[in-house]
């Protein structure tokens, strides 16, 4: 708890009971703004949620791919083609969520996707 002796003006802090009743409040908007923002439960780095969703796409080209998409810190995409398969990290991007290692990359924004690899893009949508 802090507390605070009240000193004379010349060489000191005075606060008032309302100058401290503020103080207070304002160390306890903080403190609960801070859990907000860090909850104890977030997953940390390098755990993942159990969350996942399979979607089957067909991109231009006549390829059929399926992307099972991990939700966490990080999320993940596990990209099949045929009997290919690449574990993609999720990477920053400006806008939907991309997945890469370098080499091949598929990217999701709505309901429809792009994938690339070997310099050739592909766009993709959801297959019922």
């Amino acid at each position: 708890m802090v507390s605070f002796k009240a000193i004379g003006r010349e060489g000191g802090i005075h606060m008032t009971h309302l100058s401290r009743l503020r103080l207070l409040l304002a160390v306890l908007a903080s403190a609960s703004f801070i859990s907000v923002v860090n909850p104890q439960d977030k997953p940390t780095q390098g755990q993942n949620s159990s969350d996942t969703t399979t979607t089957s796409y067909k991109c231009t080209g006549g390829i059929k791919l399926k992307a099972e998409f991990t939700q966490g810190e990080p999320g993940s995409a596990k990209v099949t083609k045929g009997s290919a398969t690449w574990d993609l990290p999720q990477v920053r991007s400006a806008s939907g969520a991309k997945y890469s290692n370098g080499k091949v990359t598929f990217w999701s924004k709505g309901t429809e996707g792009i994938f690339q690899r070997k310099g050739k893009t592909y766009k993709c949508t959801p297959q019922n």
